[in-house]
C-alpha cells in the first residue's frame, strides 16, 4: 500500500536565522512581523524566502 503523505520538506530555518532573529528581537528597533527584509539584507535571499524563515521562526517560539 502506498504512502499518501508527501516527502518530508525541511523547514528553511537555519541555526544563524535563529540567531540572528533573536539577536534582531533584543534590540526592540523591529516589529518583528516586519523583519523579512532584515532578513533579505543580512542572506541576501529573496522576499519569499524571507517570509517563510520569518514564519517558521515565529511558529517556533509559540
Amino acid at each position: 500500500m502506498k504512502s499518501k503523505n508527501k516527502p518530508h520538506k525541511p523547514e528553511p530555518l537555519t541555526r544563524k536565522h535563529i540567531v540572528f532573529l533573536d539577536n534582531l528581537q533584543k534590540t526592540n528597533a523591529v516589529n518583528m512581523m516586519a523583519a523579512a527584509p532584515y532578513l533579505q539584507d543580512e542572506f541576501d535571499c529573496a522576499s519569499r524566502e524571507a517570509h517563510k524563515i520569518l514564519l517558521c521562526w515565529i511558529r517556533m517560539r509559540q
